[in-house]
């Protein structure tokens, strides 16, 4: 559809062409690419998921044992890792006072529920909550860190009213920073009756089950650290579960009537890897989506940046060229030149 609305724009519209695409946009700008290289003059995908074929493995090892290196330093970011972890424990030794402050908690409509698959349980959407706090390294929220080091503050309260504060606290957080409707299939009002498929990523999720592929989930890195802590407290989610976990996720309906297709994974990789226009790629190399994005490639065509100690926004030319002080590393001057080259040249400028 987009194809045939730019070849309609350019009856209308001379000049060059160029696409640029941010995360998703990415994604679907690489997509471009491999099915109609005519499209544009020059593609640029910034954050892109281009490299993400069904269960990618590698990305809660990047977040437990090396996110955030680049940019804060070893041992500031190894505090973060810790402090993650440790709020992770104690979210599961805590989960049967936490789970009521989290799944379908913070509606102010009580006529208004939460739907999700019928595969996903309390405790594994719960359980799922706890383990994706870690895509906090995507934006690097100093917020969060502050928060978890306050509310891990609480952690040796005694009597029940405190408990039931912490506790309390630990739902907040979870809420603020990585809700249950990452997780929900759509939102249904008793009053209304509607059901709707839209709350609030399930058209994300389900076309990343479908066609673009996704993280596998890795909780090896929480059980150890719960056999560690030596409390008792351990999880349902089973090592054999987390190869299913994701397809969990998806509403058994449509489960039941689309399978996965590689074809548009398979489509973005290829256009980029034999491009014969110009292409430029941007990753942050503290932002989560960076093992899924193409960190280097042999074809002369494409022009790969990776901003050291950036995260998911910050690859975008608003914050590639600053000159500001900031917490990574701007493009250097012969990047930036190499970036302009590459723009002017495929653009026809100056």
């Amino acid at each position: 559809d987009f194809h045939f609305m730019i070849e309609g724009l350019k009856t209308l519209l001379s000049g060059k062409w160029a696409f640029e695409g941010h995360s998703k946009g990415g994604g679907f700008t690489a997509y471009q690419l491999g099915r109609h290289p005519e499209d544009a003059d020059l593609f640029v995908v910034e954050a892109g998921l281009n490299n993400s074929p069904r269960n990618l493995p590698g990305m809660y090892e990047f977040t437990y044992t090396t996110a955030g290196d680049d940019r804060y330093g070893k041992e500031k970011a190894k505090k973060y890792r810790d402090m993650i972890l440790e709020l992770q424990v104690e979210l599961i030794k805590h989960k049967k006072g936490v789970i009521k402050h989290y799944i379908n908690s913070w509606m102010d409509d009580d006529s208004t529920k939460v739907i999700f698959s019928s595969d996903m349980t309390d405790d594994i959407i719960y359980e799922c909550g706890v383990l994706d706090l870690v895509y906090c390294w995507q934006y690097c929220i100093e917020d969060f860190f502050t928060r978890v080091e306050e509310v891990l503050s609480m952690k040796e309260a005694t009597t029940s009213g405190d408990i039931w504060e912490y506790e309390s606290e630990l739902g907040r957080l979870m809420n603020t920073y990585y809700n249950e409707m990452q997780y929900a299939v759509t939102l249904e009002n008793f009053n209304r009756s509607i059901v709707v498929f839209h709350e609030p990523l399930y058209r994300f999720m389900f076309q990343n089950y479908r066609e673009d592929g996704n993280f596998l989930y890795d909780f090896s890195y929480l059980r150890e650290a719960l056999e560690k802590d030596g409390s008792g407290a351990k999880l349902t989610i089973t090592e054999d579960m987390e190869e299913t976990l994701f397809e969990r996720r998806v509403y058994e309906g449509h489960k039941e009537k689309i399978s996965y297709d590689p074809s548009v994974y398979e489509t973005r990789k290829r256009g980029v890897e034999t491009a014969e226009k110009p292409v430029i790629i941007v990753n942050g190399t503290t932002d989560v989506y960076h093992i899924a994005g193409l960190m280097e490639c042999d074809n002369p065509n494409v022009h790969i940046f990776n901003v050291i100690g950036a995260c998911h926004d910050e690859v975008s030319c608003a914050y590639l060229f600053t000159d500001e002080k900031v917490p990574y590393q701007p493009l250097p001057q012969e990047q930036r030149d190499e970036y302009n080259g590459v723009v002017k040249k495929a653009l026809g400028i100056g």
